[in-house]
């Protein structure tokens, strides 16, 4: 197989990037950039250099009509991916994938062959009240997330400490126990009266992707490469919730990728 490079692998990403616009312009499903994607475009009108992925949101009422879309149209190469599609999707997140291609992600611990191929995340928006205090249905799902991360991922390259608590969770609790769990506290959450922001409850940085609607706003078109994503209306806003001072380079120490290797099949 060929080895894909971050350069190449970006192409591949910004092509399926307009394939996910192109989808949610013609069905009239809003959605935004999310985390790096939205950095990139404000920071570097395109790509973090070193950055390796594509996030995307699309707020949950029009989440199921993005996979009903997609599975009712010929996609190509390309092929949307669930959590009943594959044992790398682990949550109710999307994967866009050109099926070409081949990844290497550590998952378990352990690098796997992913039969996803080259791929951006596709998370959906639940409306939220905001309340990020402790004890709060907020802070309980963080916490039942986290949990569920120690019972799927391998413990064997962690500190002692954590990889006893990563069995004791093993042995105690499942990944449907914990689904069935985290459900039932987000359709708490939405039940609620003023919900009046949006949660990404999936996205890497925890309770600070729980942000007011009227940042995330009207989607807004950004330029990204020699494209144009939406993102967040009031992006300085939206970014500063997620990084404070966004528009400084972190150390080279920090500047992390995803992907172990990339293939053309």
């Amino acid at each position: 197989m060929k080895e894909i490079d971050l350069k190449e692998c970006h192409k591949i990403l910004l092509a399926l990037g307009r394939k996910f616009h192109s989808i949610c312009v013609e069905n009239e499903i809003p959605y935004y950039m999310l985390g790096g994607t939205m950095l990139g475009a404000i920071r570097h009108k395109g790509f973090i250099p070193w950055d390796d992925d594509m996030d995307f949101g699309i707020p949950r009422p029009y989440f199921d009509k993005f996979v009903a879309v997609c599975s009712g149209c010929d996609m190509g190469y390309y092929k949307l991916y669930t959590r009943k599609d594959s044992f790398m999707v682990t949550n109710d997140v999307l994967k866009l994938a050109d099926t070409r291609t081949v990844v290497e992600e550590v998952f378990k611990g352990k690098i796997k062959d992913d039969s996803i191929g080259v791929n951006i995340d596709i998370f959906p928006l639940d409306l939220n009240t905001g309340d990020k205090s402790k004890y709060s249905i907020n802070w309980k799902i963080e916490k039942a997330l986290k949990i569920k991360g120690y019972v799927i991922l391998d413990e064997s390259n962690r500190p002692l400490l954590k990889k006893i608590a990563a069995r004791v969770m093993k042995s105690l609790l499942s990944v449907g126990m914990l689904d069935n769990y985290i459900n039932k506290l987000m359709k708490q959450e939405a039940k609620r009266e003023s919900l009046t922001f949006y949660a990404n409850y999936y996205g890497a940085w925890g309770m600070k992707e729980t942000i007011s609607r009227k940042i995330f706003g009207t989607p807004t078109l950004y330029v990204f490469e020699d494209a144009r994503f939406y993102g967040a209306e009031y992006s300085d806003a939206y970014l500063k919730s997620l990084y404070n001072n966004y528009m400084n380079l972190p150390p080279e120490n920090k500047r992390h990728i995803h992907l172990e290797g990339c293939y053309w099949k």
